[in-house]
């Protein structure tokens, strides 16, 4: 049985931007997709490739309802031997040789503009896919896809973890009973009570970035994918464990789950920097917002759910009306200094129109989402309330239900701190402070500018200050009664009473073997076993290794490798050029052992020291000089020497659109509506010309 489903694409093709070494899907065990195919992309005139050619195709628009958790008209499109015999009706779905008794070539040909695959409301396939197919099946269907890596997970036969894995999403469903767990290629369900196992929603994705229970706890969402691949939105039935819609959008995995008050609509948020909303039903896009900079962490419905918040590590915080998709203004500050780093998590209040924001610089912030007064230079009128800084970045924040109290959580060097104040206080505005607001910053007076600090810096009565010394804590959630459930890197789910008091932990995920127990097999970047024996469902070794990363962050450690057992060491790139002082390099080390299975040993190698480059932890290559020479690799007695070639540093020209322009974007000075006026734009349009011009033709004095 040869699961299609977890082969990594191997080059470059036409219908995605990015290059996909087979060897680095060695860091994610599968890749389920590649970007859509474009109608403009003609099949080759020769042999068509499954694998390059025909597996896109089906990636993209089959698999959500053709899948071992979404077995429409029990036809498998995952399984290679599956994806031939066919399903419910008994036709062979393909005959090799013959495209016309074929039942799946009529099945997605189009009559008229509606064909039977894909249902409605997706758009039937263009006439170039339907074409590829035929020629594939024409010339014999055969499976050219490199042999898949790593074991295969359905309802039948889910992930085995022989130790903690990192928890980075939890929701508790609406009634407070039941927590739902983002673990791997799953959704874990547990009793909220008892920390008991109760379902595990098994799908093809890897990588679980968020989840959430809709508003009426019916329906379970959650947001993922594989990096470097695609995203997938996934929604199941709470009740019955059914996977009721799979929708595969973007490059790479996608994260910010959040559902619409009426459960009509999830947004999500995409590292492409764009932010879409979904039907909750039928998948369609119905919102897409691409005003942010960089990647989007978080999204939240206002309490109407006509207009959603997004924030992104560009620093800012938007807001989208959801009706025209348009984007209306940024709901914090984006004068310099306002916000110290990117934003990572987004609550809104349950009734109110005001948020909770958290990021890089620790400091949990609330916010009306609407204006009450004219933007004006320097502002950051929309403030609430500043909360004591937490020791690290915040990873997320939280409001309960009830709107009483609000929670958020920091991580730093493997140490966690989590907080909980009241939300007993109100964004409305005083006559004065609306006044006071109206003035641009630098008109206001001393007295007033001590005014609205003393208003944004109350003091907020706090009910919790939990501390996890020795764990990364990435996700929490706050009941009612102000208790709290917080999911950390080691595998652990604290719950907490509404006065801090840690009151039990129990594991998130299943446990394998006794504590302390060495599994049989060879161990990948954060534990992920894989083994050559474990091929197919029935393989005997199918465990996932997730070794304890209780001391650092977002470096996950490795079990070391035996290396009597080490038989070959292989590193890509094959070459090293670096043309300009911003060019770097990744190396990837894969050791293959005596049993036949291959464990990435890419933070275990040692490369040789030089003045023309820096060596970083992990296999990061950075250019210092120009030189010619080669970079060793070496890992016990194995060793591996590349090719290396470093230009472009001496002569390098500072370039405005290249070099200064991504300054003043991160500093928000070309953004926003605080640079809208014509003279403004006029003035700073001048400045960048002449900034140009002296970057590009210094002056002798500088």
């Amino acid at each position: 049985m040869i699961d299609i489903s977890l082969v990594t694409l191997s080059k470059q093709s036409p219908r995605s931007p990015f290059p996909h070494l087979a060897v680095a899907g060695l860091f994610f065990f599968s890749a389920l997709g590649s970007p859509p195919s474009s109608a403009a992309d003609e099949p080759d005139a020769g042999n068509v490739s499954f694998h390059d050619d025909v597996l896109p195709i089906l990636r993209t628009n089959c698999f959500g309802c053709h899948q071992g958790a979404k077995q429409l008209g029990e036809y498998v499109m995952t399984d290679f031997d599956a994806l031939i015999r066919g399903g419910e009706s008994g036709d062979a779905a393909i005959v090799p040789g013959d495209a016309d008794s074929s039942y799946l070539v009529s099945l997605i040909t189009s009559h008229d503009g509606v064909a039977e695959m894909p249902k409605s409301p997706r758009k039937p396939l263009h006439e170039t896919e339907v074409e590829t197919i035929r020629k594939w099946i024409e010339q014999g269907a055969s499976n050219d896809s490199p042999e898949t890596s790593g074991p295969r997970f359905d309802a039948d036969h889910p992930p085995v973890y022989a130790g903690p894995p990192t928890l980075p999403s939890i929701d508790l469903s609406p009634d407070e009973q039941t927590l739902a767990i983002a673990g791997y290629h799953e959704i874990c369900l547990l009793d909220a009570n008892s920390g008991e196992m109760q379902t595990r929603l098994v799908g093809i994705s890897p990588r679980i970035n968020s989840v959430r229970f809709s508003p009426d706890g019916s329906r379970i969402a959650a947001a993922g994918g594989t990096p470097g691949e695609l995203g997938e939105l996934q929604i199941w039935n709470a009740s019955t464990g059914e996977l009721e819609l799979s929708r595969q959008v973007t490059y790479d995995t996608i994260t910010g789950l959040s559902w619409s008050p009426d459960g009509s609509k999830i947004a999500i948020g995409a590292n492409d920097n764009t932010v879409r909303a979904l039907d909750a039903a039928s998948g369609e896009q119905v919102l897409f917002q691409g005003a942010h900079e960089d990647w989007i962490r978080d999204t939240v419905f206002t309490p109407d759910g006509k207009h959603l918040v997004s924030v992104a590590r560009d620093m800012t915080c938007k807001l989208t009306e959801v009706e025209t998709e348009r984007f209306i203004d940024n709901v914090t500050s984006i004068t310099p200094g306002a916000l110290s780093g990117g934003l990572s998590s987004v609550a809104m209040h349950p009734s109110r129109d005001e948020i909770v924001v958290g990021g890089a610089d620790g400091v949990t912030k609330v916010y009306r989402v609407f204006r009450q007064t004219k933007r004006q230079i320097g502002d950051d009128a929309n403030l609430i309330r500043n909360l004591p800084r937490l020791n690290g970045r915040i990873r997320q924040v939280v409001v309960n239900s009830a709107g009483t109290h609000l929670a958020a959580v920091a991580t730093i060097d493997g140490h966690s701190e989590l907080r909980v104040w009241k939300y007993d206080f109100t964004g409305e505005l005083t006559d004065e402070l609306k006044a006071i607001l109206g003035k641009r910053v630098a008109n206001r007076s001393a007295e007033e500018k001590k005014k609205v600090d003393e208003s944004v810096n109350q003091t907020t009565t706090q009910t919790v200050h939990f501390e996890l010394p020795e764990a990364a804590a990435y996700s929490l959630e706050l009941t009612n009664d102000g208790s709290i459930f917080v999911a950390a890197n080691d595998g652990q789910i604290r719950c907490l009473d509404a006065t801090g008091k840690l009151v039990r932990t129990f594991h998130a995920v299943p446990q394998s073997g006794a504590e302390g127990s060495e599994p049989s097999g060879s161990t990948a970047p954060g534990g992920l076993r894989h083994s050559a024996k474990g091929e197919g469902p029935l393989g005997t070794d199918r465990e996932l290794d997730f070794s304890s990363t209780a001391k650092t962050d977002d470096l996950p450690s490795e079990s070391p490798v035996n290396l009597s057992e080490l038989v070959e060491l292989s590193v890509v790139p094959e070459s090293i050029l670096l043309t300009s002082p911003y060019d770097y390099v990744q190396l990837v080390a894969i050791g293959k052992l005596r049993d036949g299975s291959t464990v990435d040993v890419t933070r275990q190698i040692t490369v040789s020291k030089s003045d023309a480059f820096a060596s970083l932890p992990g296999g990061l290559i950075r250019p210092r000089g120009n030189s010619v020479g080669e970079v060793t690799v070496s890992f016990g007695s194995h060793q591996h020497t590349l090719p290396l070639e470093i230009t472009g540093q001496n002569e390098f020209a500072v370039d405005f659109i290249r070099d200064v322009n991504p300054v003043l974007s991160r500093l928000g000075c070309n953004q926003g509506t605080c640079r809208r006026s014509t003279k403004r734009q006029e003035r700073i349009s001048i400045v960048a010309a002449r900034l140009r011009s002296h970057l590009r033709h210094p002056s002798p004095d500088g």
